[in-house]
């Protein structure tokens, strides 16, 4: 409903993702779907513009209604402001934090019952300002902004099981330089990170396909290239016999996740439950490491 009535009040789905914080690509594939669902076009192009369709109006004016009355809704249930509602605003760089960091926390925090959970972080630092926090690769800077690092990921390579190098406990960077890469669309700055390392090392970061992250594992049991990764995100190799997971051998090749926050006279209870949340994270991986 939210992404209806943004596109229709944008007339333009940049600038509506740009406001919704997704990418233009992922707001696009939500309207596709909302208008198969429905069976309706939602939205027709004039020029440059997307413009309601007649069915269109009819399914905005429902969608700004409804969204209107869970707003009044929720205003009567929890009328103490967000810091009795338990709202907790979150974005991420990659969805290895939600499985990882994201879904423990709500499980060992049921009274938090509602989370604005986003997946862009492009523009650096604004976004900070419209979300409680952000787990990211990238770290944020800012006189009003605090971050501290969670924990240091190591970083896989993912490759072919019939790939020369496959049969390796380790693989080294300067084996991969002329490696064809695959990469998620949603990784764009994990992998800003990636072709950093590979500068160091006086290669170059070969990007061949760039994919949904499902149709990943496709694209390396059909041998078309590599793929890097955080510990966390190689398991969804773990059983296939079509690839393997190996970690990278330097001693540089891991990631800081950061957890990065905006400094406020006051903080609502759900982000600071959350806050201790990666503070204690933060510690435990301490003594892993």
């Amino acid at each position: 409903m939210e992404y209806i009535v943004k596109v229709a009040d944008e007339r333009n789905i940049t600038r509506a993702a740009e406001r919704l914080h997704i990418s233009q690509p992922a707001l696009s594939r939500a309207i596709a779907r909302i208008e198969s669902n429905l069976g309706v076009a939602v939205f027709r192009r004039e020029g440059k513009q997307l413009v309601l369709t007649e069915m269109g109006s009819h399914v905005y004016t429902w969608a700004k209604e409804t969204l209107t009355s869970y707003i009044q809704l929720n205003e009567t249930i929890h009328p103490h402001g967000d810091g009795e509602r338990q709202i907790l605003r979150i974005t991420c760089s990659g969805n290895v934090f939600a499985r990882n960091i994201i879904i423990p926390f709500l499980k060992d925090n049921p009274d938090i019952n509602i989370v604005d959970f986003e997946f862009r972080l492009n523009a650096y630092p604004d976004i900070i300002n419209t979300v409680d926090c952000a787990l990211s690769v990238k770290d944020f800077h800012g006189d009003d902004i605090q971050s501290f690092v969670m924990y240091k990921s190591p970083l896989y390579v993912t490759l072919p099981s019939h790939h020369p190098l496959a049969h390796r406990e380790k693989v080294s960077l300067k084996d991969l330089k002329e490696e064809r890469f695959i990469i998620s669309r949603t990784d764009t700055v994990f992998y800003e990170q990636v072709e950093d390392m590979f500068r160091r090392i006086g290669g170059y970061f070969h990007v061949g396909t760039i994919v949904e992250k499902e149709h990943m594992l496709h694209m390396l049991r059909e041998g078309i290239g590599a793929s890097i990764t955080m510990i966390e995100g190689a398991d969804f190799v773990t059983g296939s016999p079509d690839a393997v997971a190996r970690p990278l051998a330097e001693d540089f090749c891991f990631m800081n996740v950061y957890f990065a926050y905006k400094i406020q006279p006051e903080y609502s209870s759900a982000f600071k439950k959350f806050r201790s949340y990666a503070q204690k994270y933060k510690h435990k991986a301490l003594e892993r490491s």
